[in-house]
């Protein structure tokens, strides 16, 4: 307000005056005072980094989360071809031994006499277990050496 020419502040109770609007600083000229609506600049480049920081962070989470999943995948596929290799190796030496040719001996002596009744199930048995890794070592057992022979 003005009266003749002199300026009137208000006062608050204790004397001290009140602080002017953002407004009426801005008619005046008067930049020391935070503008309404006009960030700080400190204000934006800290927050514009933050921002790229945060982009940065999600980018690496996800690649440490791939990162994660191929090695589990990697593991997994290595633990498979083992028990493969495994698998084969014990179906081989099973097939070489002296037990096992004996029995596919006698085995091969009665079919060729056509009998009908077979005493040893033991080479049976044996093809039965082959039949049934095979769905955990297809790929292996294919290769062995056994089934060349």
């Amino acid at each position: 307000m003005h009266s003749g020419g002199v300026e009137a502040t208000a006062r608050l109770p204790g004397g001290s005056p009140v602080p002017e609007s953002g407004g009426e600083n801005r008619r005046r000229g008067n930049r020391n005072h935070a503008q309404a609506g006009e960030p700080a600049p400190r204000l934006t480049k800290w927050t514009i980094v933050m921002a790229v920081a945060t982009i940065v962070v999600a980018i690496g989470s996800c690649v440490a989360s791939w990162m994660a999943w191929y090695s589990f995948k990697a593991q997994r596929d290595d633990a498979h071809q083992l028990l493969q290799a495994q698998i084969a190796s014990e179906l081989d030496r099973e097939f070489d031994s002296k037990e096992m040719r004996r029995a596919r001996r006698v085995l091969a002596s009665e079919l060729l006499t056509k009998s009908a009744n077979a005493s040893d199930y033991r080479v049976f048995d044996f093809f039965d277990k082959i039949a049934t890794s095979t769905l955990c070592a297809a790929p292996l057992l294919k290769a062995s050496s056994f089934f060349t022979r």
